[in-house]
């Protein structure tokens, strides 16, 4: 998992939401430290947020993904490939919005 997301609008904050009855801009998508996941603002995330990373959390990016260029990220599957990283290789197949099937690169 990536330490980013790209979300296609705004979230509030699960915990100013529902606690408080106030609206806040989540820019955290975190397991707490209670255990739940749940959309934190900043300042929610410092306080109940356990970090960004696979099985932590990653923040929200409001937009879409930057198109990666196509050339180069079929250079670096080939690059993958060779050095024998065939997860790595169809994960960036997946980033290009292909079928992870490396057929075709072989």
């Amino acid at each position: 998992m990536a330490d980013e997301t790209y979300i296609p609008a705004p979230v509030s904050c699960d915990i100013h939401r529902i606690e408080h009855g106030e609206h806040r801009i989540a820019q955290y998508d975190a397991k707490t430290r209670q255990g739940p996941w749940a959309n934190l603002c900043p300042d929610c995330f410092a306080e109940h947020g356990i970090g960004l990373g696979t099985g932590k959390g990653q923040r929200l990016v409001v937009g879409r993904r930057p198109q990666p260029q196509r050339a180069q990220k079929e250079s670096q599957i080939r690059a993958a490939i060779s050095a024998g990283d065939l997860a790595m290789a169809e994960d960036l197949l997946v980033e290009l919005g292909d079928d992870p099937d490396l057929t075709p690169y072989l």
